[in-house]
């Protein structure tokens, strides 16, 4: 275990909220560098050990929150509600998405239900799950609500396949993650309409464009889409087989899925609902709404 964890008394450990990809691969990185966490999921078939999530929450300091972004509030506060000491803790969200009802970004969720007693933070970037636990190397962006964790954040990490860069605008992490999956499923069906690299280049550069102006409208800062959050994870997830935003895209088209389901579908009412008629603006993003959201031939709307 991280000398840093074992020998002080007051340091508690990790603990892996959601045992889907992205919170396997994050153990996997772990379990490669020596440092035990508490994996918990409710489907308890998905963990090696049967740990009652109060006990979990207690022996961590570290709490990372791998979940679908539709429950990200509803774990957090049970979080909240299992602290049964004073010792300070982090949770630190991977879910990519905006409430349906509340419109807001996970941050923002989090920190409204860990009411200031519990630190939070938000970490995104290109990190394909299936990439990470095969042993190649990946970089994530972590933004924190209060700057004295990065010490123990880049000690957790440190020499591990995650490198870890840090970022202050936790609303421009969030908000580039939520549009890097929307704009990946129409990389995915710009793919299943079968056009070619030349296409799908045009498609990416003209996501990207359409990413930034929107990340500021949306309270991000343009220099956050620029970097990994935005142009680095759209590159992933818009053109990674693993991807399931991308999949769910190509699907649409393939299979003539008449439901998808994908954060970035889950995150699409939302963003309509932010932008109302100025989505229109946005030609690749409204015709992802138009084909998704309004059922419009996929093949009539996108175009170069």
């Amino acid at each position: 275990m991280n000398k840093n964890l074992k020998n002080n008394k007051k340091q508690k450990g990790v603990a892996i909220i959601g045992a889907g990809e992205i919170g396997t691969a994050l153990e996997f990185v772990l379990i490669r560098k020596g440092i035990a966490s508490d994996l918990w999921d409710r489907d308890t078939k998905k963990c090696k050990k049967a740990t009652s999530f109060s006990k979990v929450i207690d022996n961590a300091q570290i709490i990372f929150l791998c979940v679908p972004s539709c429950t990200n509030r509803e774990i957090a506060r049970r979080i909240y509600d299992n602290i049964k000491n004073n010792h300070k803790k982090i949770v630190i969200t991977l879910s990519k998405g905006i409430e349906d009802k509340s419109l807001k970004t996970m941050e923002i969720v989090l920190k409204e239900e860990l009411k200031n007693k519990i630190d939070y933070g938000i970490l995104v970037g290109p990190m394909i799950a299936e990439e990470i636990k095969s042993g190649q190397p990946a970089v994530g962006i972590i933004g924190l609500s209060h700057l004295r964790w990065q010490t123990k954040i880049e000690e957790l990490f440190q020499g591990s396949n995650l490198k870890i860069k840090f970022s202050n605008d936790l609303h421009g992490l969030a908000i580039c993650s939520v549009l890097k999956n929307i704009y990946s499923i129409a990389l995915g069906m710009v793919d299943g309409l079968g056009f070619g690299v030349n296409v799908k280049s045009f498609f990416t550069v003209k996501s990207y464009q359409e990413m930034k102006g929107l990340a500021e409208i949306l309270g991000g800062k343009k220099e956050t889409c620029e970097g990994l959050a935005g142009l680095g994870d759209l590159l992933a997830t818009g053109w990674s087989n693993f991807s399931h935003n991308f999949t769910t895209g190509r699907n649409i088209i393939l299979r003539n899925t008449k439901n998808p389901r994908s954060e970035g579908c889950a995150s699409l009412p939302s963003i309509s609902k932010l932008l109302g008629k100025d989505i229109q603006n946005y030609k690749i993003l409204y015709s992802v709404k138009q084909i998704i959201l309004d059922k419009k031939d996929a093949k009539t709307i996108l175009k170069i």
